[in-house]
Formats: structure tokens, sequence, C-alpha cells
């Protein structure tokens, strides 16, 4: 099962780099298309720095699924004549890649395991990483606020709820109306999410400790304790 699985992958990033070097001599611009498919790496990310639940296969095949998701619903999906063009229902490739990447990633993981060395060598990474980097109680107490914060700054700011931006503050057909600044309603919704985001960075880095550095001293503690 294993060998299939990479044998699949392998096949598979063969063919969009084909799909690519194609792209290019046709002059074609697929710098969206990149940052969609990087972002279907997000799963096997979680699975190393913060969930241990995710099979080795089941991030293979997640992020197999994500990449075809991704092919099939940007502008690459007019090479496969598909119904529903790009970005289905306004949500960006990035989008419907990641979920049906995590979708595919937990139901495989679910009914697949890691063989005994690879879970040893998790639980061994996992405790690790758990030791030099673990909150304090008090910023325990606002890990539900952070997680809040951050998915609104996601799905409002830039994500399939941006659209609400489009004629909220004035008719983006008629620019007499435009209000404030005479600036387009999203511009003027962009602009809001700009300082959010930048609030929510500044929340993440200085009140959650995302940005502080971790002393090598509690690295070499933690080294010592899991061995």
């Amino acid at each position: 099962m294993s060998r299939y699985l990479y044998k699949t992958t392998l096949l598979f990033f063969i063919a969009i780099g084909l799909i690519t070097l194609d792209a290019c001599r046709k002059k074609y611009y697929a710098t969206a298309e990149d940052m969609a498919y990087g972002f279907q790496m997000y799963p096997a990310l979680i699975g190393i720095c913060y969930y241990k639940g995710f099979t080795r296969q089941g991030v293979v095949m997640g992020l197999v699924v994500g990449l075809i998701a991704v092919t099939l619903t940007d502008k690459t999906s007019a090479w496969f004549g598909v119904p529903w063009g790009a970005y289905p229902f306004t949500i960006h490739s990035a989008g419907w890649g990641i979920l049906f990447n995590l979708t595919t990633t937990i139901l495989v993981s679910r009914f697949t395991s890691d063989n005994e060395v690879t879970a040893k060598t998790k639980e061994k990474r996992h405790q690790f990483l758990q030791a030099v980097s673990a909150m304090n109680s008090e910023r325990k107490k606002k890990l539900t606020l952070a997680w809040i914060l951050t998915l609104i700054w996601f799905l409002v700011g830039f994500g399939p709820f941006a659209s609400i931006g489009n004629s909220l503050f004035s008719d983006p057909n008629n620019p007499a109306l435009w209000v404030p600044f005479q600036m387009p309603s999203l511009w003027v919704w962009q602009l809001v999410f700009l300082a959010y985001g930048i609030f929510v960075m500044w929340f993440l880095a200085f009140h959650m400790g995302l940005s502080e550095p971790i002393d090598l001293q509690r690295i070499e503690d933690a080294k010592s304790d899991i061995k």
C-alpha cells in the first residue's frame, strides 16, 4: 500500500510539472495557482508540529487529492472542460484544495496506522515540541480567542466571506455613491481587514508568545528528558 501511494504521488507531481512547463511555454502566469498548490502542504505541517493523529498514508493521499482539487477549481479547470469553472461559489482553489485535502487526510488516517518505528519517532518529536514550546497557563486561557480571531481574519478578511464587502458600504457600480474616501466598498472592506490583520498578528506575536525566542537551556533539558 505504501509503495503504491508513493508511486501515485510521484506520477502526479510529474504530471503537474509537465502542466507547469506547458503553461510557461504558452506564457501563462500561475502565481496564484502556485500559492494554492503550496497551501496543500499545511496538513503535513500540522501533522509534524501540532497533531499526531495524521498517518503517513493519510497525509500523502490528502496531498494528492488536494492538488487535484486545486487543479480542477483554478483557471486550469478550463483545460479539463469541467462545468463549474474557476473558483466555484467564489471560493479560491486553495480553499477547495485544503477542504478536500484535510477531509481525505482525516478519513484515511482514521483507517490506517503508522508502523511501530514511525509511531515512536512521531511521539518523541511531539513530546519535544510540547516541552520547548508549551504555553503557560495564562496564555492557554486565551487560546480559544486566538483561534476565533484568526479564523475570522482568514474567512472574512480574504476568504469566501470577503464578498460581503462588495456592496456593504456603497454600490460598486455607482462611483458617485462611493463612501467613505471615495473608494469602492470592497477597497474599504479590505483596508478594514488589513488593520484587523495587523491587530491579529500583534495579538499572536506578543500576547500568545509566538514571536518569543526559545531558551537554549530549555531545548537541552527537553532533549535529556525525552532520552
